[in-house]
């Protein structure tokens, strides 16, 4: 059976933008998530999965996108990989 993407995140200069256009492109709840700064929670939509935007800094590469995968054991999976 295949491992399933359970989280991922949308990254970029410009947080407050990512923010709204993906919210209005595709009708997401987002709400800030206040420990983290600038990191925004997507809330999980039915069918989908859970995921965040986040600002990124001037060490870290401008845009990106992350996917999470998860899996039983990591150290095996890294192997494999």
């Amino acid at each position: 059976m295949g491992k399933p993407v359970v989280y991922f995140e949308i990254a970029g200069r410009e947080g407050e933008g990512l923010k709204e256009f993906y919210g209005d492109l595709f009708d997401w709840k987002i709400a800030r998530h206040a420990p983290a700064g600038d990191y925004w929670y997507i809330e999980n939509v039915e069918g989908g999965i859970p995921g965040g935007i986040m600002q990124t800094t001037d060490e870290m590469p401008p845009n990106y996108v992350s996917i999470y995968i998860q899996v039983d054991d990591i150290q095996a999976c890294l192997d494999r990989a």
